[in-house]
């Protein structure tokens, strides 16, 4: 396994993070870290931290001609965390720094895990004592694993005992972790270990009908998933394991409703609120990852982010240049998120007399695309939702307004013509009478598709034209089930 020591991001919510990083690192008192090996000489090798998702290079030293490398400073100790040595052949051995900070390790790099010794910490003596034993279970694991591949189409009987016996392994390598949180429960190995514990989940109660309420072991296992993590402790942010936890808890734990993530994410965050170097990552990732995620919806939870954590000041790590850009986007998509009225547009229709408003539509549903005529992607877009209109929208009432974002009328009046949408309400963005287009609705690429129900609030935004006849008929029904409860 290699590490990515740098990468060069472009997004400014990374690099306000790497900034604020590197000044927490460069602080405090002394350490002293020897590797010897009689592998290299006179070369480089590479101390390096984890810290959430990154790994970072902390210092450099020069294996001498006897083979031995010493990082050291007497100005300032390493942050508690879990550190690693790359060696010239890419190797890497992680370890532990807590409050042992004068280590010297003998290193085999032929077998790192099996061959290596500790002097100067104990912690570290017990944890390499344990990826031992791990190594030889993961082995095991691995042959079997093996195995069952070869077998899983020819020899069915043969897989099912192979399968218990990985089965046996796995809860082998758990026993192992328990025996060591309950043996050294002061280490940070102790923590780590804890934080890669999920819950132990109760039994499903029996409803009145009789059958389990699933609902309840969902419910428990998401209120008590946090349950091993000590958020006093931010060495745990210097772990390759908070990071996956807390990734996992986002994407696979959390109903990804916008609603239900934001109640859960200040749940969460309040948590992190007294130790700052834990709140400053979960913040910062959490609204990284809304911002960059793909799913409909979920810029909203960006936006409160923004609104609650940058606003109010107290985002302390990001500059004042980068958080007024920051709030500059999430400004800029507040107005069209998902359940807000569509800004209005007034654009020149084909006459080039006449500007169309949006809100003058009258329509149970409008379609609202913008296209350029010289994109590949928007003609096959364009197609489809032409072939869904004809078919199920227009009988519907449904009406799209076709926003052409090429400056040729000519080029633009022609494609009408030859894709055969004269039947849209069809508008240029060279002549606009409220505001400009590329602004109100975030359109940096096309094609883009937004849906607006009778009331021209968005229900769906960047869909693509082939999900959205089955959108369309999701939601209508569901839209019609709720006025027929609210009636009654």
């Amino acid at each position: 396994m290699n590490k990515q020591l740098l990468k060069k991001y472009s997004i400014t919510l990374i690099l306000i993070l790497i900034v604020s990083v590197s000044n927490v690192l460069f602080s405090q008192s002394s350490y002293k870290i020897t590797v010897k090996t009689n592998a290299f000489k006179d070369t480089i090798c590479i101390l390096g931290n984890y810290y959430g998702k990154f790994q970072y290079p902390k210092d450099t030293a020069r294996f001498d001609n006897k083979g031995v490398a010493v990082f050291e400073s007497k100005s300032k100790s390493l942050e508690r965390g879990v550190y690693f040595l790359i060696f010239p052949n890419k190797k890497y051995l992680d370890f532990i720094v807590n409050k042992e900070q004068v280590i010297s390790f003998d290193v085999d790099t032929n077998d790192v895990v099996k061959n290596t010794k500790v002097s100067g910490s104990k912690e570290n003596q017990l944890f390499y004592e344990y990826n031992r034993e791990a190594a030889v279970l993961g082995a095991q694991y691995e042959s079997l694993r093996k195995l069952e591949e070869k077998y899983k189409d020819s020899n069915k009987d043969s897989v099912v005992i192979i399968k218990e016996k990985m089965t046996a392994l796995n809860l082998k390598m758990q026993d192992i972790k328990e025996r060591f949180i309950i043996t050294n429960p002061q280490t940070l190995v102790a923590k780590i270990f804890l934080l890669t514990k999920d819950p132990d989940l109760p039994e499903a109660p029996i409803k009145s009908d009789g059958t389990e309420d699933k609902d309840f072991v969902y419910y428990f296992y998401k209120e008590h998933f946090w349950d091993n993590m000590d958020f006093s402790d931010d060495a745990l942010i210097r772990t390759p394991v908070f990071h996956s936890r807390l990734e996992r808890y986002l994407t696979q734990v959390l109903v990804q409703h916008p609603d239900s993530l934001i109640k859960d994410i200040d749940v969460l965050v309040r948590m992190t609120e007294k130790t700052p170097e834990i709140f400053k990552y979960v913040v910062w990732f959490i609204t990284y990852h809304f911002e960059i995620s793909q799913i409909m919806g979920h810029d909203a939870v960006f936006v409160h982010m923004i609104d609650k954590y940058y606003k109010t000041g107290r985002a302390f790590w990001a500059s004042e240049s980068v958080t007024k850009k920051i709030i500059e986007r999430a400004d800029k998509l507040s107005p069209i998120l998902i359940g807000k009225v569509a800004p209005n547009m007034a654009l020149i229709d084909t006459s080039l007399n006449a500007y169309v408003q949006l809100w003058s539509i009258k329509a149970p549903y409008t379609i609202m695309i913008f296209w350029d005529p010289d994109c590949g992607h928007c003609k096959k877009e364009i197609e489809q939702l032409n072939s869904f209109y004809i078919t199920d929208g227009k009988p519907f009432g449904i009406e799209i307004y076709s926003v052409c974002t090429d400056t040729s009328l000519t080029t633009w009046k022609s494609k009408i013509v030859e894709k055969g949408i004269s039947d849209w309400i069809n508008v240029n963005s060279t002549r606009s009478a409220l505001g400009h287009y590329q602004e109100l609705y975030d359109v940096y690429a096309t094609p883009l598709i937004y849906i607006l129900d009778k009331e021209k609030r968005i229900i769906a935004k960047k869909i693509s034209a082939e999900n959205v006849s089955a959108f369309l008929r999701q939601y209508d029904k569901s839209f019609k089930r709720e006025e027929k409860d609210e009636k009654l």
